[in-house]
């Protein structure tokens, strides 16, 4: 288990606060300079967090991505994780999702099946108005046509405007490496402001940027965030 002094807690979660609110600005300015002239895709999110007891939650994320704002069928994912809460800073998971893509070759689409397994390790800093997480994932990635071996990590969080806890804004950056060569995959980053209108549900939107082996994208991201117990 992690101790940290008083001191040291209350240092980090200025000196964190205080960074938090830079790289959120750094990013929203940059944003703008990735933007792609072949148009924005729409990502949407519908997000789980059910209290099984103390220690235990499942987590998952079911999604309908878009290649354009008004449609164009991406991909639909559904991804669902058992969690266990090591410390009030540490978690653990597993879990498994499938996916339903369509990829452009020149004009045409083509469609793939993915079956994955995941696991993963969260670490946190927590404070009032400051919530900083990192997060290491592992896929084994069963493609249609191919298996895959792949790493994630993303670092990012949310800071609150006032201690009500109503509205925030939110990054996250995150790295995908395959474990072929550690070869890069692609790079993920998000910048957007979210509303939590009580203890169970939230939503945040904003721009999600992705750059690829080939080219990059935005995306509109919009999630809905549902906290329960069973």
């Amino acid at each position: 288990m992690l101790h940290y002094s008083a001191t040291f807690r209350r240092s980090l979660y200025a000196v964190s606060g205080h960074m938090f609110k830079c790289a959120v600005s750094f990013l929203i300015m940059t944003g703008s300079t990735f933007a792609q002239p072949s148009g924005m895709g729409n990502w949407l999110s519908y997000a789980i967090n059910g209290k099984i007891s103390e220690r235990w939650s499942t987590v998952g994320d079911y999604q309908l991505r878009n290649y354009e704002l008004t449609g164009d069928f991406q991909q639909l994912l559904l991804r669902t994780n058992l969690q266990y809460e090591i410390n009030s800073h540490v978690e653990i998971g597993c879990g498994y999702a499938f996916s339903l893509a369509a990829n452009y070759s020149g004009e045409d689409k083509t469609t793939g099946l993915e079956n994955r397994i995941t696991q993963q390790l969260i670490h946190k800093i927590l404070n009032k108005r400051v919530v900083l997480a990192q997060r290491l994932r592992v896929e084994e990635r069963f493609l249609s046509d191919r298996f895959q071996l792949r790493f994630r990590y993303q670092f990012g969080g949310r800071y609150w405007w006032n201690e009500k806890h109503r509205w925030y804004a939110g990054a996250f950056d995150e790295l995908f490496l395959l474990a072929d060569g550690l070869t890069f995959d692609q790079n993920r980053i998000f910048t957007g402001i979210g509303y939590r209108f009580n203890d169970h549900f939230r939503l945040e939107t904003g721009n999600l940027y992705i750059r690829y082996r080939s080219g990059s994208r935005n995306q509109l991201f919009t999630q809905l965030v549902h906290s329960f117990h069973w």
